[in-house]
């Protein structure tokens, strides 16, 4: 059971000082997994690859496009329970292969969840045993949240791109990632994580696997100059983009470390924009015929799930997510546990309201 992963790390904490309710805020750095935070700014502005204003893919033929490949959906799911002296942050990842090589009835086929991974977010050092799974605040550093579980989810999916391509790897095409390919420099990434994460792309480009990220919601200004008035790409695409057309495509360098993308973005039906980038490790490793077929991939599976998200991306989604009753069910065992060993496990405001709302519910 997933809850047993939790509770084996809060086990590990320092019971009788939480007993004495004694803690210590003394704000430290990040251990070694977590060195500084990548530098920003240190990408050069993203050039186009094609001299057209825009392409219409609105043609595309997802049947025969898809027909004998086997395309893999690598998503994951986290979420958080709040303490007053630490945040345990839980993460699911998982994945999903969709082939046409095999019957209809049963094309989602090998749906599996290969990797669970508890943070915890500790305001005291000596609270918990030190551990790549252990973070704290740096010195003058308010709590960032969105940080630690932009870190978590980013590992979750290298745990899951890894199993795919070692278990998986001679008999797939493509993998669609959820998620920004370059997603780990906004976060504390290690040179051991960045030497990882090249070996995983270095394995895919040799058993010629061609790797797709989708982002969902993007929010950066790669391609929008300084001044502009839209606040995003995005934006931008929205108003120019003709429905179920796409961008032409960009090449965005990165000349700190050597991770460098081309994307492009594509405007669906419903006025949603989303952003679909490679590796470029992998793109300047594919022939100029083997690049437009992968683009006409990538478009195919966004048109076999009725122009909104790749069909495999929203299939692993639904697989991988944490519900909210489960994660209530956690909040309440994670208490329970606590008042067990005599210490207070005080819940922020809106966790009390959710486990409230279901009790009531519960005796109805």
């Amino acid at each position: 059971m997933d809850f047993n992963l939790i509770l084996s790390e809060t086990c590990k904490w320092n019971i009788e000082k939480l007993r004495k309710s004694s803690f210590n805020i003394e704000c430290v750095s990040f251990g070694e997994l977590l060195e500084e935070i990548c530098e920003r700014g240190s990408c050069d502005r993203a050039e186009p690859l094609e001299d057209v204003s825009y392409v219409d893919v609105s043609d595309v033929d997802w049947m025969s496009t898809l027909t004998d490949l086997a395309v893999v959906g690598v998503d994951s799911s986290i979420t958080v329970i709040k303490s007053e002296f630490a945040y345990l942050m839980y993460g699911r990842g998982g994945f999903l292969i969709d082939s046409q090589r095999i019957p209809c009835v049963s094309r989602l086929s090998d749906a599996g969840i290969v990797s669970r991974r508890v943070l915890q977010y500790a305001l005291d050092r000596e609270l918990v045993g030190l551990g790549e799974n252990v973070f704290y605040p740096r010195f003058g550093e308010a709590i960032d949240l969105q940080v630690m579980m932009r870190t978590l989810d980013t590992m979750l999916e290298m745990d899951v791109l890894e199993h795919v391509i070692e278990k998986y790897g001679d008999s797939i095409d493509f993998i669609f990632l959820d998620g920004d390919w370059l997603a780990f420099r906004s976060i504390h990434a290690s040179p051991k994580f960045e030497d990882r994460v090249r070996r995983v792309v270095s394995r895919a480009r040799k058993l010629g696997i061609i790797i797709w990220c989708i982002v969902k919601d993007p929010i950066s200004r790669i391609i929008l100059p300084t001044g502009s008035l839209f606040s995003s790409d995005a934006i931008l695409f929205e108003r120019f983009l003709p429905e179920k057309a796409r961008s032409p495509l960009y090449f965005e360098r990165n000349s700190k470390n050597g991770f460098s993308r081309v994307f492009f973005y594509i405007k669906l039906p419903d006025y949603r924009v989303l952003r679909i980038e490679m590796p470029f490790q992998i793109w300047k490793a594919l022939e100029e015929e083997q690049r437009s077929w992968a683009i006409e991939v990538s478009i195919a599976q966004i048109a076999k799930n009725c122009w909104r998200i790749p069909y495999v991306i929203d299939q692993v989604n639904n697989f991988v997510k944490i519900r909210r009753m489960e994660k209530i069910g956690w909040i309440i065992g994670v208490k329970w546990f606590f008042s067990r060993k005599g210490v207070k496990f005080k819940l922020t405001h809106r966790a009390q309201e959710e486990i409230l709302s279901v009790e009531v519910m519960g005796r109805k």
